[in-house]
């Protein structure tokens, strides 16, 4: 699986997080965000992301002028308090 783990508590900041050890988190993007961060308000909307891989230098900041983007719902790690 594949997913995104928040950075701290209610940072509503997340990074890539999955269970593929081969995953580079250096090379997933979301949606034009940094690479391995995706900064988004789960808590008041539901959106289709695109997650691709950059395959060269140059930065590709739209879903739509990449090539390889493939839609992608991200799965949200919560971690129970307690």
């Amino acid at each position: 699986w594949i997913g995104l783990r928040e950075t701290a508590p209610n940072t509503n900041i997340y990074y890539w997080s999955t269970s593929e050890t081969k995953f580079s988190h250096t090379n997933y993007f979301c949606s034009g965000q940094p690479a391995h961060k995706y900064n988004y308000y789960f808590q008041e909307y539901d959106q289709c992301i695109g997650l691709y891989i950059q395959s060269n230098a140059s930065s590709c900041l739209n879903d739509s002028t990449c090539e390889n983007v493939a839609p992608f719902i991200c799965e949200l790690f919560f971690r129970l308090k307690m």
